[in-house]
């Protein structure tokens, strides 16, 4: 853990958070933790609760939280954002896990594999990466989704990482499809190449 590593801020969430899933187990977890860890302010902190999405969403609702309707959130896992604790909230249900372990053994990016519960980092050493300038970027699995493959590409830039072969040949296939141009746009590519992600610039041309 960074020496600047600043956690308050996750324990207050999670105190909050302890009165309105009264009986429900949770965590907080992914790039809020990671960022936490290396002394980086969080854009959004995702609190993931174990149970069913009918159930969240009424608690969500009895809590005067609006639902996000958004067409473009994931409707299975993203519930709703809200402003908790002055900091950006998604409260988050993945129906298919239902312990903190299971939620992070489904997250593809190793440096994204890191739990706030219970007052303490979830002990997760053995399969989660802390960011670091120069080191090789760790998918669980390269049978992963498009828009979680293309986010590599954002982590390269955001920590100065390093893309493995595998990953820029699977990113490459990506762009020369055009399977994801939209999303990559959005990911601003462009200043991805100041990082060893520049192996990808002969396809950034790409139409």
């Amino acid at each position: 853990m960074s020496s600047q590593a600043n956690t308050s801020k996750l324990q207050e969430l999670e105190n909050h958070c302890k009165t309105l899933f009264d009986g429900l187990n949770f965590c907080i977890a992914g790039g809020a933790v990671r960022d936490t860890l290396v002394g980086k302010a969080p854009k959004d902190y995702d609190v993931f609760v174990f149970t069913t999405k009918e159930i969240l969403e009424q608690r969500l609702k009895d809590a005067g939280i609006d639902l996000d309707e958004r067409e473009d959130r994931n409707p299975d896992y993203s519930l709703a954002d809200s402003i908790v604790c002055g900091v950006e909230v998604q409260f988050m249900v993945r129906p298919e896990t239902s312990t903190v372990d299971e939620l992070l053994r489904s997250f593809d990016w190793a440096i994204c594999k890191h739990a706030w519960c219970d007052g303490r980092l979830v002990d997760a050493s053995w399969r989660s990466d802390v960011p670091e300038a120069g080191k090789e970027l760790t998918l669980s699995t390269y049978d992963t989704p498009e828009h979680s493959l293309v986010r590599g590409v954002e982590f390269a830039s955001k920590f100065d990482m390093l893309l493995s072969s595998e990953t820029v040949r699977l990113l490459v296939s990506l762009i020369q499809a055009k399977a994801v141009k939209e999303y990559i746009d959005a990911a601003d590519v462009k200043e991805a190449k100041r990082t060893a992600v520049a192996d990808l610039s002969d396809c950034y041309a790409v139409a």
